[in-house]
């Protein structure tokens, strides 16, 4: 077993790439402020604010899966949606088009399972020789595995290495069987699970196995709201979208970031609402699967938010209605015939990432 020497070696690279980019080494935890600061420079100001939070839950015969992504760390990037027939993802991108390696990322396949990364200090992780390494900045068990099960198995049989043997986030799997689970690194540089408690589970940015292994204050005050509103949802017929927007509306830190996005996952129904810069009377919504059967084979759909929230007639209004109206690309003939109702960014052949 070795990690301790290989994480602070990869670590310290890291910071040379980073310092590379503007960004300077690692300051002091504001503990009021309940944030990790890290500053560019001294002159400039800037400090690296992380708020996220990520839950799942699942009432009888339906199932939501949801975030709330507050970080300043991507404001020099684009926040863009992909549908194909795997199923959706969410990432950034940069001026070029090329998907950002330190983006926020996330998905749901067309099997109905979800994944989010929610960003942690780094913690060193144990190597077996007799694993296989994965780089865990992408979303490869959202192709390989359909539930929660094979997902935990495929990522518990692995070697994490991303800028070496260390695990900066922690992992939430949910599925449409209600399954849910958070992957997290322990103190003893292996991979630990904590599994859905009753009928929900909910991450932030403190390690669930080793809370002192995390970025702002400890207990985290949008861990505990979005706990107890949850808790307060007493059966079936009260959980819808509308339910899960206002959690994520209560747990949102306005001001952090012109990019910041939320999302809400029903992986039962394989749909998709985007809810864009904290503004929760608006909602993007995608017919996940209507959309991936519409379209060529071999062929996606990646559509900026930012684009498609400054057009103005792609969100929508965002209230209880007797007919969900959900966004449809309606392909005819080929590729070129595509009659679709929102800004169309793109649409191009799938590349294996």
């Amino acid at each position: 077993m070795r990690f301790g020497v290989t994480c602070l070696a990869s670590l310290l690279l890291f910071l040379l790439f980073t310092s590379a980019r503007g960004v300077g080494p690692i300051g002091p935890r504001d503990s009021d402020a309940g944030r990790l600061t890290i500053p560019v420079s001294d002159d400039t100001g800037f400090y690296l604010q992380d708020f996220s939070t990520s839950f799942s839950i699942s009432i009888g015969s339906k199932v939501f899966f949801a975030q709330s992504e507050d970080s300043n760390r991507f404001e020099d990037l684009t926040p863009v949606f992909r549908i194909w027939e795997q199923g959706i993802l969410l990432y950034s991108i940069d001026a070029r088009g090329n998907l950002a390696g330190t983006s926020h990322q996330t998905g749901m396949n067309q099997h109905g399972l979800c994944m989010e990364l929610v960003g942690l200090p780094f913690l060193p992780t144990s190597t077996d020789p007799q694993k296989e390494a994965w780089w865990m900045s992408n979303l490869l068990p959202l192709r390989y595995c359909t539930n929660v099960s094979e997902a935990t198995e495929w990522v518990l049989s692995r070697n994490i290495e991303i800028f070496g043997d260390c695990m900066p986030y922690q992992i939430h799997f949910a599925d449409r069987f209600g399954d849910a689970v958070v992957v997290s690194a322990g103190i003893d540089g292996e991979l630990h699970c904590t599994f859905k408690d009753n009928n929900h589970i909910v991450c932030t940015n403190f390690n669930l196995q080793h809370p002192e292994n995390r970025y702002g204050e400890y207990p985290c005050p949008r861990y505990n709201t979005a706990n107890e509103m949850l808790s307060a949802i007493g059966s079936e017929v009260d959980l819808d979208h509308f339910v899960i927007r206002d959690v994520l509306e209560a747990v949102g830190i306005e001001d952090i970031s012109n990019k910041s996005v939320s999302y809400i996952f029903d992986p039962v129904n394989q749909q998709a609402y985007l809810y864009f810069r904290h503004d929760y009377s608006k909602v993007l919504r995608l017919d996940v699967n209507g959309i991936a059967s519409n379209l060529g084979d071999g062929e996606e759909l990646e559509c900026s938010l930012v684009e498609l929230y400054n057009n103005g007639h792609n969100f929508t209004i965002d209230e209880p209605s007797t007919e969900e109206h959900f966004l449809i690309i309606v392909v005819t003939g080929s590729i070129s015939a595509v009659s679709i109702l929102v800004a169309f960014t793109m649409i191009r052949r799938r590349s294996e990432t």
